[in-house]
């Protein structure tokens, strides 16, 4: 009789023993980097913020995997997309008698302060703009003579106010202002023109304007 009991107390933990190794082996096994299944982990079993900037794999992220229009200005940095996302550009030609003027991007004219009526000019000829940041106004003026004394400014204007986005030219030549203004959305923009050539006779002008 003892004999029989020995005998099945030794039968049962042999057979409990391969179920202990399983369960045993299963746990240590089953970790992050050898887990054998597929799609045994969903998103509800990673914790909130679990996976941070760290545990992406470098280049992982393509633009297949962003969705349209939702990249702003604001996430990309400084200098990525080059000097200046878009340039602006105009001119004209002028006759001698000319003071004061304004025009813009696009025109290729001025208009006078008091055109269409008294004191109507810069707001006649204003472009509304998006947000960003104005630089780089480079200005070329080519005069059929040589004036002998003046200059000629060519000024950004910023819903009427004046900017340091300025340039000067004492005769024919180029100018650069390296300056930068930034601007709000919706912003009004106009280019002023103010001229004391005496005698510089036909004159024409050309500009640009980097807007990032």
């Amino acid at each position: 009789m003892v004999m029989k009991m020995m005998m099945r107390g030794i039968l049962a933990a042999c057979l409990a023993m391969p179920i202990g190794l399983v369960i045993s082996a299963d746990a240590g096994a089953q970790t992050a980097k050898n887990l054998k299944c597929k799609g045994c982990v969903g998103s509800k079993d990673i914790g909130k913020n679990a996976v941070r900037g760290k545990h992406i794999k470098n280049n992982a992220v393509t633009s297949s995997k962003i969705k349209n229009g939702t990249i702003k200005a604001e996430d990309i940095a400084a200098g990525v997309l080059g000097s200046g996302g878009q340039v602006l550009t105009g001119g004209f030609n002028q006759g001698a008698a000319f003071a004061n003027g304004f025009t813009g991007p696009g025109w290729t004219t001025t208009l006078a302060p008091d055109y269409p009526d008294t004191g109507e000019g810069e707001a006649a000829i204003q472009i509304r703009m998006p947000a960003g940041t104005l630089s780089n106004l480079r200005v070329h003026v080519q005069t059929e003579n040589v004036p002998s004394s003046g200059s000629l400014i060519v000024m950004v204007r910023i819903n009427g106010a004046d900017t340091a986005l300025t340039c000067t030219v004492t005769a024919t030549g180029d100018c650069t202002s390296t300056a930068s203004i930034a601007i709000n959305d919706n912003d009004r923009l106009a280019l002023e023109i103010t001229n004391s050539f005496p005698d510089e006779g036909n004159w024409t002008l050309t500009y640009s304007i980097e807007r990032s």
